[in-house]
Formats: C-alpha cells, structure tokens, sequence
C-alpha cells in the first residue's frame, strides 16, 4: 500500500489521517524537503511501528527534532 504523507515535513502530529489506514509492514511515501541532501521528492518507507508518543526529547540522524509528546510512526526508507 502507497499513502502519502500530508502532515508537517518534520513527521510529527497530523498523522491520524495516515495512521487510520496503515499497518505495519505497510508502504508509505512522505514528501521530502526542498533542497534535501538526497536530492529527492519523496521517501518511500516500510512502516515498523505505528503512530505512538515521543517520550524523550531526541534528534534523529537526519537533524528532526522530535519533542516530547510528538506523535510519530517509526519505518525504514529506501
């Protein structure tokens, strides 16, 4: 399954309308940013853990801040 991802580009809240049609294993695609270092549009990526609650302030590899209490859904892109 293809969704695309309408909510902030940093992955965080607005996702209820992803997450209502999505299961993990699922295939989802998220808009990418302008200028990105991978040069893309979009990522495609394997859902590995539905839509859940940050409960530590961390920044991912990328530099995406995710605050407590953030809503995210957690998959691996290729």
């Amino acid at each position: 399954m293809i969704l695309n991802w309408v909510g902030k580009p940093n992955y965080t809240s607005n996702a209820y309308g992803l997450v209502a049609t999505l299961d993990v294993s699922d295939n989802f695609a998220i808009n990418a940013k302008i200028g990105n270092l991978e040069g893309v549009n979009f990522w495609t990526i394997c859902c590995s853990r539905l839509l859940h609650h940050v409960q530590k302030t961390f920044k991912n590899k990328w530099g995406t801040y995710f605050e407590l209490g953030d809503y995210v859904v957690v998959g691996i892109y290729y």
